[in-house]
């Protein structure tokens, strides 16, 4: 289950709720961590990464090649390199 908060320009809020049966959810900290929300069909789990290069890994490793790479750029295009910085060389290991 998750919950979304929108608060637009023009006051109020919007709330939406809804269920993930699987997928993955990506949380960057304020102190350079990263959060990895895992759904899966027999429950949800969550893991802390200290850098960016850890997060990729254990993402490729859990979703394969191509999700790691769309989570990557979302990110780095999200957040821009200053999130992901000193990580130049991410799925080519």
């Amino acid at each position: 289950m998750y919950v979304e908060i929108e608060f637009p320009p023009n006051g109020g809020l919007k709330v939406r709720s809804g269920v993930i049966d699987q997928g993955l959810m990506v949380i960057p900290t304020t102190d350079n961590k990263y959060v990895l929300v895992n759904f899966t069909p027999d429950g949800d789990f969550v893991e802390l990464f200290d850098d960016f290069r850890e997060l990729i890994k254990k993402v490729q490793e859990y979703y394969g090649d191509d999700i790691a790479k769309i989570v990557e750029n979302e990110l780095r295009e999200y957040y821009g390199n200053d999130l992901v910085e000193n990580e130049s060389e991410m799925i080519q290991d």
